[in-house]
């Protein structure tokens, strides 16, 4: 019974350490909901529209189309991406507050994903392998309250850092079902970390007694498969469909806290947790040099749980209040400039976030915009680049026993990213 106290005190103050933007609204905040991230230059200077893309990067987004790949092909990906917080706090019973702003970058290699036609006597049938970052959990926040220390009133700082992500190691393959027609599937095992780091002077009578820094580590190991259809209805229009089934990550955490240089650690702490079903659907129209796409995913995240863990279970109820459906689109387009072998590329998309719109006042969806282009070299080699542009603010009233007086917090938040991928086909 003792350890079962301490297993729950112990998950409970975990999870209610992440970034205080989403902690406050509820004691459960789990990142994997909504840091989808996307694969592919082309794609992703086409909006993200990826459902009908041709090449490599079907083997995540719709596996039926690695038929329509001709030849072997390797393709390699870089990607750069700059996170921008700037974040407003200020106590409901006052007329100024505290705007704070920070940013992060990284650069690192997105994916490497190889396609293998196999010789058959009609039809096609296509072999994929790869491994592609798939969900981002790097970003950076500050924010300042009030506290009342014996009577003084003293402006607190708490710094928040993360980093990590999960890579999608996946393997599939795609067959012709009739010359319109194919169908494919892959299963994929997932990979990652996500890193949490937490500074905040600790006072007392509107004096500095200690600093304190707590950190904190999630490591994933998960599995998972999708199937897909896709159908040419005319030289022109073509339709994809795919189901992502729920995808099941082991999760076990640690961590530390430093008060004064006084470092203690954190026992080991394991769970399961279930992510929800993914349907999708996309479309392509293909009219001479101008090609347009045209993708549309639904998540219920109110059916995320955990599990393995009677501590987290206990949680399960607060998932489902908390996190709520979110349908996303993406929309591109795509001119090839006759003669010269240059495409160019525009897009827009949205990403809701998936938290339900009761616990924000002031919801502002995540959208953003992206261009880009690519060129063939030699018939052989295709090389392409996009930016990314992406936004999104939100808003709401946080009430602590530490504050002063409950506070309205205002969290602008941006993304810039960049993607370079060179495909090669023997």
């Amino acid at each position: 019974m003792k350890y079962l106290i301490f297993t729950f005190i112990l998950a409970a103050l975990i999870l209610m350490s992440s970034p205080l933007s989403a902690s406050y609204l509820n004691s459960v905040n789990e990142v994997i909901a909504g840091s989808a991230t996307g694969i592919g230059a082309k794609q992703m200077a086409m909006g993200g529209a990826g459902m009908m893309a041709i090449d490599g990067t079907s083997l995540y987004y719709n596996p039926a189309n690695l038929t329509r790949v001709p030849r072997l092909e390797f393709m390699l990906g870089l990607s750069y991406q700059k996170y921008k917080s700037d974040m407003e706090t200020r106590a409901l019973s006052s007329s100024t507050g505290y705007d704070v702003k920070d940013s992060h970058a990284n650069t690192r290699i997105s994916s490497a994903i190889m396609t293998i036609p196999y010789p058959t006597y009609r039809g096609s049938m296509v072999f994929g392998f790869g491994v592609a970052r798939t969900a981002d959990f790097d970003g950076v926040s500050n924010f300042y309250f009030e506290e009342d220390n014996d009577g003084v009133i003293t402006a607190t700082s708490e710094e928040v850092g993360e980093t990590g992500g999960i890579n999608q190691w996946s393997f599939g393959m795609g067959i012709d079902l009739s010359p319109r027609v194919a169908f494919g599937g892959s299963v994929s095992l997932y990979h990652g970390k996500h890193k949490f780091n937490l500074q905040s002077p600790l006072y007392s009578a509107a004096s500095l007694v200690s600093s304190y820094e707590q950190f904190l580590e999630y490591r994933y190991i998960g599995y998972g498969a999708k199937v897909g259809l896709a159908m040419q209805l005319s030289p022109h229009l073509g339709l994809g469909m795919t189901i992502e089934s729920p995808i099941y990550y082991s999760i076990d955490q640690d961590g530390s806290e430093v008060v004064d240089g006084d470092i203690s650690f954190y026992p080991t702490f394991e769970y399961d947790l279930k992510k929800p079903f993914v349907f999708s659907a996309g479309a392509i129209g293909r009219f001479d040099y101008l090609t347009l796409m045209a993708d549309v995913d639904y998540t219920d995240w109110s059916q995320m749980s955990y599990s393995e863990s009677f501590a987290m279970e206990m949680l399960n109820d607060e998932l489902e209040d908390a996190y709520g459906e979110t349908v996303r689109f993406r929309v591109g387009a795509e001119y090839v400039i006759p003669n010269i072998d240059l495409a160019i590329r525009g897009g827009f998309f949205n990403d809701p976030l998936p938290y339900k719109e009761t616990i924000s006042y002031n919801p502002d969806t995540r959208y953003g915009y992206s261009f880009g282009f690519g060129f063939l070299v030699d018939e052989v080699m295709m090389i392409d680049f996009a930016y990314v542009h992406g936004s999104f603010s939100d808003g709401f009233v946080l009430e602590s026993g530490d504050f002063v007086s409950s506070i309205n917090l205002n969290e602008d938040v941006t993304t810039d990213r960049l993607f370079m991928t060179a495909s090669y086909r023997f």
